[in-house]
């Protein structure tokens, strides 16, 4: 994926958001060690360009926007990630009528 078009602090976001699992923009701004408010507005600029989807969650009580990175390699992983945990919960209902 490009970077055309891009602030380069909001490369530096796209790249850190790409690096990790999926992050909510408060831990994206701890980890960038900037202002929280200029990373939401960033986020939101990635998500209007499709570079990144926003998921609103809620995390222990509280409500948090997670950032996953729209590029296929790790749109790939995620879903073996669900692949994976779909065969388990299977594999274990197997295991269980044997029994």
């Amino acid at each position: 994926m490009t970077n055309r078009n891009l602030t380069r602090k909001q490369g530096a976001l796209l790249a850190l958001a790409e690096g990790r699992s999926p992050m909510s923009i408060y831990q994206l701004a701890k980890v960038a060690n900037r202002p929280y408010r200029r990373v939401h507005d960033h986020i939101h600029q990635l998500a209007a360009m499709g570079r990144v989807s926003l998921k609103d969650v809620v995390r222990n009580n509280r409500r948090a926007t997670l950032v996953i990175p729209n590029n296929i390699y790790y749109q790939r992983l995620m879903h073996l990630d669900e692949l994976y945990a779909a065969y388990r919960e299977l594999s274990a209902g197997d295991s269980r009528a044997a029994a």
